[in-house]
């Protein structure tokens, strides 16, 4: 039970959780979005999967928390080493997070590139090289497949 424990702290600090939260202060009920989010990703690192994918994780938060929990994801990848399989439609959000790009066609969804992201980390989305790698992949999200 201890080891189990142990394991529990150690996913929930990984993944941002609060001293609060895991000491069991915290409700499901009184949990902001950006903890229930934490939460679910503690829920998924527990179970020591080889990779993790995540759908649209951060489309329902708030800038703040969507940076702090893109920042959290960064952390976790850098700590693990676990892949991380991320499907989003923000760009900015694409190009600060992966190493590789797929970029999809329109109807029907098919690989229409693969962009290696080479940029330095910790990015910055002001930076000119991670500003021209968002107007080329802009550029291909805007051609129409022939």
């Amino acid at each position: 039970m201890v080891l189990l424990e142990g394991i529990r702290t150690m996913m929930l600090e990984l993944a941002g959780i609060t001293k609060e939260f895991n000491q069991g202060n915290g409700k499901k009920a009184e949990l902001s979005g950006g903890m229930r989010q934490r939460a679910a990703v503690a829920r998924s690192l527990a179970l020591e999967p080889s990779f993790l994918l995540m759908d649209e994780p951060f489309s329902a938060l708030d800038p703040q928390t969507r940076k702090q929990i893109q920042e959290d994801i960064i952390r976790i990848q850098e700590k693990t080493a676990k892949a991380i399989v991320l499907v989003t439609h923000s760009v900015e959000e694409a190009i600060l997070l992966a190493d590789r790009l797929v970029i999809l066609s329109a109807n029907p969804g098919k690989v229409k590139k693969i962009l290696k992201i080479e940029l330095v980390r910790p990015r910055e989305g002001m930076s000119r090289s991670f500003l021209e790698m968002r107007k080329e992949v802009l550029e291909l999200l805007s051609e129409r497949s022939l």
